[in-house]
């Protein structure tokens, strides 16, 4: 593909979505929320998605959509839980929405029974893809984009100008993900592009946040997650190939690594169900957390043992938001190796905000033991942030992988002057000797004097 061929989209990209930098990422968001919806179990909380797709997506989209206007609290506020429960509560207190206002999702129910109903199933919607959003970044940006950064991928366009803002405006993984999740999964015909929020209804949940915003500030946001959408959209059919090209094991993986799309998506799905009973449950019926997502997985073998490698994360993720304080006790998460023996280690709360997470994560203080089996526990005493503790003790376990056989990895000076000598000779002029590195060419000289003690060398 010649590089001429990509700029013309990525100019569109400039030019209706600068600095689309921060606003990377929004079509996996949305791909995410989707998947949590599709994987939830039939009945009235999927039945309320369906009937309200486009406004859930069209929240997941949104947290970012501030950044790129230059109203940074507007967008960072709307990541993490203690806008979603400031949310929650304007709905149930102030918009009276209960149970009964959300049974006009899939069968019109009579308007006497909240004329805020078409209201609240909007809102709700939003809310719950808003917080979609904020849990994938916890484990999209804790789990995958690592890997990929260790691999030394990007998605940067190659020009010959130091600090380009082209090629920095695309260097993000998130912009290089959703380029290929467009083309790879047809993402472009499930985009929200006209769906616009109820943004006087959100001002006053900023009001409740104890945040100034105008109606023209929230449209102004929504309507960078529009434009930005859409100019990937634009651009993905020739920046998808490019992207596969400069960063295969991200092109690969982004969709069902642990971290990627569909591990978040389930992940997100019983975030839905916690939410959805924080919305219709009565207040004294308090939902207990429960683990939805841990890394590694269950049953996962080879995992690494090097405390530094950065592929190995220990984590747990709940589907409602935590207390921090208590993911910091030492009792509460608990790693033991295969004769019982508790591992000593620190665990602690979050990636980005300490309040309101749905991460802890534990950190083993040394490297792990190599082929171990390993089980990490997650007790009943973790509490969310309304003192509820988890319903039930949570267990999984994973192997190690085996240390690397050095005996077995190496070969003799004998075996690898064969094994350079044939592939030198498979290029050689006739007559000439083969190039052979300085500490195989003096073995080379040695042994060239006894033939007989040599293998032959087959040419090509």
């Amino acid at each position: 593909m010649r590089l001429t061929s990509a700029l013309a989209p990525l100019g569109l990209v400039l030019a209706l979505s600068a600095p689309l930098a921060h606003a990377a990422g929004m079509t996996v968001h949305a791909f995410m929320a989707d998947i949590g919806r599709e994987s939830l179990r039939e009945g009235q909380l999927q039945n309320f998605l369906n009937a309200n797709r486009a406004t859930l997506m069209a929240g997941a989209m949104y947290p970012d959509g501030g950044y790129a206007t230059g109203d940074r609290e507007l967008a960072e506020h709307a990541h993490w839980g203690e806008w979603t429960y400031d949310f929650i509560d304007y709905l149930r207190d102030d918009l009276g929405c209960d149970a009964a206002s959300f049974a006009g999702s899939t069968e019109p129910a009579p308007a006497a029974i909240n004329p805020n109903q078409n209201r609240c199933e909007k809102l709700a919607a939003f809310m719950m893809g808003n917080a979609a959003h904020g849990m994938g970044d916890e484990v999209w940006d804790a789990l995958f984009e690592p890997q990929v950064r260790a691999r030394g991928e990007s998605s940067a366009i190659p020009l010959p100008l130091p600090g380009n803002p082209l090629s920095d405006l695309v260097n993000t993984i998130e912009y290089a993900m959703d380029m290929c999740a467009i083309v790879d999964h047809l993402r472009a015909a499930a985009h929200p592009s006209g769906e616009l929020p109820l943004s006087a209804d959100l001002v006053a949940i900023y009001a409740k946040h104890g945040l100034t915003f105008s109606e023209q500030q929230v449209q102004a946001a929504a309507a960078v997650t529009r434009g930005a959408t859409q100019a990937e959209i634009a651009a993905a059919n020739n920046e998808c190939p490019r992207i596969r090209q400069q960063m295969p094991w991200a092109a690969r993986h982004y969709y069902s690594e642990s971290g990627g799309v569909v591990h978040v998506g389930q992940m997100i799905a019983g975030m839905y169900e916690y939410l959805w009973r924080q919305l219709t449950a009565p207040r004294t019926e308090a939902a207990r957390p429960r683990v939805v997502g841990v890394h590694p997985l269950h049953g996962e073998t080879a995992v690494p043992f090097a405390r530094e490698d950065s592929a190995l994360a220990i984590k747990a993720y709940f589907d409602g938001y935590v207390a921090p304080e208590a993911l910091e006790a030492q009792e509460q998460f608990c790693l033991f190796d295969e004769q019982g023996q508790k591992v000593p280690g620190q665990s602690g709360a979050g990636i980005y905000r300490r309040d309101y997470t749905h991460t802890m994560h534990f950190s083993p203080a040394a490297d792990l033991k190599p082929n171990t089996l390993y089980t990490a526990v997650v007790t009943t005493s973790v509490p969310d942030h309304q003192g509820q503790g988890l319903a039930r003790t949570f267990a999984w376990t994973f192997t190690t992988a085996p240390a690397m056989s050095l005996a077995a990895a190496s070969l003799s000076p004998q075996q690898a002057l064969r094994r350079v000598s044939h592939c030198a000779l498979h290029r050689r002029e006739p007559g000439k000797p083969a190039f052979l590195p300085a500490a195989l060419s003096r073995l080379h000289k040695a042994t060239a004097a006894k033939p007989a003690a040599r293998a032959p060398l087959r040419t090509h």
